[in-house]
């Protein structure tokens, strides 16, 4: 799966409606508001990512 992190609003995003629509089409799920903080590892692969709310 594909989760995407973007720091700003969904409307600031430098993409076109369609391109979105088509990535939620494709299961990609789009996290707004948030600065990633670290990327948790385990071994080649990650295991997760810290991220910060933005204002």
């Amino acid at each position: 799966s594909v989760t995407l992190m973007y720091r700003r609003t969904e409307a600031e995003m430098p993409a076109v409606a369609a391109e979105i629509e088509d990535a939620r089409a494709e299961g990609v799920v789009f996290r707004f508001l948030l600065a990633p903080l670290e990327i948790v590892r385990d071994g080649d692969r990650v295991h997760h990512i810290k991220a910060q709310p933005m204002r």
